[in-house]
């Protein structure tokens, strides 16, 4: 059975509701058979995000681009993570 990141993110919101940290949380979702976990790295951002009170496991809107330090440009393109 395939578990999405969003499923994984909504599990890190329970753990840390549960008062676990990223250690824990990452440990469990590797125990999981069968399915691509989240990063360590990943669980530490999500963990963190929850801790300050994020509500939502879903990814924001965010912008990347491409900046040219040497001539201060950048172009910027709206993604959905």
């Amino acid at each position: 059975m395939e578990v999405t990141r969003v499923e994984q993110r909504a599990y890190i919101k329970i753990a840390v509701l549960r008062v676990r940290n990223a250690i824990e949380c990452h440990s469990e979702l590797v125990e999981a058979p069968d399915y691509n976990f989240l990063s360590y790295r990943t669980v530490v951002w999500w963990v963190g995000l929850f801790e300050q009170g994020r509500m939502s496991t879903s990814d924001k809107q965010r912008t990347t681009g491409q900046c040219t330090e040497r001539y201060g440009t950048c172009r910027h393109q709206e993604t959905h993570g």
